[in-house]
């Protein structure tokens, strides 16, 4: 399984326009790095390449803070592990497919994502098929000291057991 997250964050005074007409126009998915770390996994083990791009905008641009990929273990069929590198993103493999939950995290900030009962946010996004796509977006406003933090968050998540075929998925990537 490949997750790429992007995360664009930015301040009340980059909120409204024209700075919101740049944020639309940034891509929500990229390719995948060139260089693909080594696994660190056997490889009877399942596992989850992670690309992790950062973006913070100011009245100057969109700047990109960080690009990093790295490999993490995937849970096993019901098991639901949270990865603290993958906030709300809860991948569950089941032989053929991945049930994809999403749940609410904290990091997200404000509003609170809740189900209709009241409770934190905790469903099934979507199941994926060998080869399929999907992709979770969410937003959120956190408070720090120099005022108000806005972020858009994007999951860009494949089914794919290898990340060997990089120039063809790179391809369906910048298409989106």
């Amino acid at each position: 399984m490949i997750v790429q997250t992007v995360l664009i964050r930015w301040m009340k005074n980059t909120r409204g326009e024209p700075y919101a007409s740049l944020r639309t126009r940034q891509p929500a998915a990229f390719p995948l790095p060139a260089a693909i770390p080594t696994n660190p996994y056997p490889l009877e083990k399942e596992r989850i390449l992670m690309h992790r791009l950062i973006f913070h905008q100011t009245v100057k641009g969109i700047e990109q803070m960080d690009d990093t990929c790295e490999w993490l273990p995937m849970p096993a069929a019901d098991i639901k592990i949270g990865h603290a590198k993958l906030p709300g993103l809860l991948p569950q493999r089941h032989a053929e497919y991945i049930a994809v939950r999403f749940g609410y995290d904290p990091s997200f900030g404000k509003p609170v994502r809740t189900d209709d009962r009241s409770g934190l946010l905790d469903e099934l996004a979507f199941v994926l098929g060998k080869g399929q796509y999907g992709r979770i977006i969410i937003n959120g406003r956190r408070t720090i000291e120099e005022g108000s933090v806005y972020e858009l968050r994007t999951f860009n998540l494949w089914n794919t057991e290898d990340a060997s075929s990089l120039s063809t998925l790179n391809q369906r990537i910048t298409l989106g």
